[in-house]
């Protein structure tokens, strides 16, 4: 989809959504739990991808720009999963001490659905 000539409207919603899901990606980096830090780049990628669509680049681009981002994220975040110390006994012992940092390198593909319903309600409205 294309974006053309966006109304004040438009551009308005599309930074709100864009606030929004930045400040869920803030929160998470403030939070005591790993795994919320690791999931924070998950809301930083929405918050770009509105973004994105907000300064002309047509959605789809947007899309797969930032699936490739995560996707780099989750592999990154997979090798200090690996590379950390394993847990030497009880009922966890031998899986990563950090594996609460693990992300899937589909979740974000999982939110398209969700990212482009959203755009398209503003941008047809």
């Amino acid at each position: 989809m294309r974006v053309r000539e966006l109304s004040e409207r438009q551009r308005g919603e599309l930074a709100k959504l864009s606030e929004q899901h930045y400040r869920l990606g803030e929160v998470g980096l403030r939070s005591f739990s790993g795994a919320d830090q690791a999931d924070s780049e998950y809301w930083f990628g929405q918050a770009r991808v509105y973004g994105a669509v907000l300064s002309g680049v047509p959605l789809e681009d947007a899309l797969v720009r930032e699936d490739a981002r995560w996707r780099a994220y989750a592999a990154e975040q997979q090798a200090k999963v690996s590379a950390a110390p394993k847990i030497r006994r009880g009922p966890s012992e031998g899986h990563s001490s950090i594996a609460h940092r693990w992300v899937s390198a589909e979740k974000f593909s999982g939110a398209f659905t969700h990212l482009r319903f959203m755009i398209r309600r503003v941008l047809e409205s």
